[in-house]
């Protein structure tokens, strides 16, 4: 079973935007912090013509070794400016804790723009043209792999007791047993 739990979002914009076609690729490098990367989004501000618009998705690791795990290819026939364009694959399992960049390229003459950012707002890659591109990546891990990585990223720099991961096992505990009783009371009343 799979859980899609978390976003890691570059959503900031100065206005700045970059053109793919043909000729003209962009490239994004980022960090996973968990498992199961399944998707990349990008923000299009729009198309040059009306048509539609072929554009391939190259994700590939670039640390610890350099190697292509996806290759997608989508037609894009209806762009709405300021909503996300999302390529959703197969899950990569392992990619907690790895370095990756994608790379967007265009197969006809007509542009695509999207937004990017002049300035590096994401801390952890850049683009091939200085800043960030507008993206968004998404994970959908396998749940107990995933809930693991997602409590450790909450433990990340906490001071103290709070540092560790069992606290927030204990809190979420808890809560289910808190939950548990108030509905078995709930239901004995209802009788």
């Amino acid at each position: 079973m799979r859980c899609s739990f978390a976003k890691i979002s570059q959503p900031s914009s100065d206005g700045t935007t970059v053109e793919i076609d043909k000729d003209n690729w962009i490239r994004q490098t980022f960090f996973s912090h968990f498992p199961g990367l399944t998707e990349i989004s990008v923000k299009p501000v729009g198309l040059s013509s009306d048509g539609a618009f072929s554009l391939t998705l190259i994700i590939e690791e670039t640390a610890p070794t350099l190697r292509q795990v996806v290759r997608s290819q989508q037609e894009v026939n209806e762009l709405i400016s300021g909503e996300w364009l999302s390529y959703t694959f197969d899950p990569v399992d392992l990619s907690k804790g790895r370095s990756y960049a994608f790379t967007l390229k265009g197969a006809q003459s007509e542009e695509l723009t999207i937004y990017s950012n002049e300035n590096d707002l994401y801390p952890e890659g850049e683009s091939s043209i200085g800043g960030d591109l507008v993206f968004q990546i998404g994970f959908k891990g396998k749940c107990l792999s995933t809930t693991q990585a997602l409590l450790e990223r909450i433990t990340l720099h906490k001071p103290g007791f709070l540092n560790s991961i069992w606290i927030y096992i204990g809190i979420i505990g808890g809560f289910v047993l808190s939950l548990t009783i108030v509905l078995s009371n709930y239901f004995r009343r209802s009788k």
